[in-house]
């Protein structure tokens, strides 16, 4: 096993991750945050998040719990593939984010 053991593809981007905490809603939260983060200046500027929509693995898609598996069940570098579905102003995110916690409802990305 290696340090990166999960690398996740994101169109033609690979980005790894060290930890899984089982659930795809933060795997997703943390990859758009990581996929964002390496984006170009000028592409960054126009403040712009990626919807993932859902994680593959092995030409299937992803349950919730399916990720924690792979993850605890494989000696073996896994790549995952996410599937970008579109694109969401910051802004808009964190209007959602601060009203779902206002709400104290969990937010569904």
């Amino acid at each position: 096993k290696t340090k990166d053991k999960i690398k996740i593809k994101i169109e033609s981007e690979q980005l790894a991750l060290d930890s899984c905490s089982g659930n795809d809603e933060s795997v997703k939260v943390e990859l758009t945050c990581l996929y964002y983060l390496q984006l170009p200046d000028d592409e960054k500027s126009k403040g712009l998040l990626p919807i993932i929509h859902h994680l593959e693995y092995d030409g299937r898609v992803l349950k919730p719990l399916d990720l924690y598996e792979i993850f605890t069940g494989s000696s073996e570098n896994v790549v995952i593939e996410a599937s970008v579905s579109g694109w969401v102003h910051k802004r808009l995110m964190k209007l959602y984010m601060d009203y779902c916690q206002k709400l104290s409802e969990k937010p569904s990305v």
